[in-house]
């Protein structure tokens, strides 16, 4: 009976132990079952993302842009509309304008976006630990590339 006992132990222990390994720090390696979570754990500090605004006028500022669709972008996927946004941004000055100007040959054609008369890219960072605790807002809204929407 007492062996049982210690086998029953052991076991359990050791299953504990196989739960608790991944958050020790040992492991290097993000591995499943035994996860550490990663993608949840590791602080970040800044997120840099990349969106496409249009503005009414071109003097306006980038306070309260008009939000380009991703039908518009060239999918109906949100996911794949910020890959194609993010891609563009980073390729440099080129890829920048050709992509401008396919959204705003895009855009020209959509009638509930008549008001439109220029797209920007825009760099945006945001600190997300306070964008979720406290304010909601950006670090920093940077314009990298603007184009005219032609009618």
């Amino acid at each position: 009976m007492q062996v049982r006992r210690l086998s029953a132990y052991a076991v359990g222990l050791l299953v504990v132990g196989a739960l608790l390994w991944p958050v020790s720090g040992w492991q290097q390696q993000d591995s499943f079952p035994l996860s550490y979570y990663p993608m949840f754990t590791t602080p970040r500090k800044r997120v840099v993302l990349y969106a496409v605004v249009g503005l009414r006028h071109d003097e306006e500022t980038l306070a309260h842009p008009a939000v380009i669709p991703p039908r518009l972008i060239g999918t109906h996927e949100v996911m794949q509309a910020a890959v194609l946004v993010h891609r563009s941004a980073r390729q440099g000055p080129r890829a920048r304008r050709q992509f401008c100007e396919q959204v705003a040959a895009a855009v020209a054609t959509a009638a509930d976006f008549s008001h439109v008369q220029s797209l920007v890219i825009v760099r945006d960072v945001y600190d997300p630990v306070r964008y979720f605790t406290a304010d909601g807002q950006r670090l920093e809204r940077k314009p990298i590339h603007r184009c005219q929407v032609v009618r």
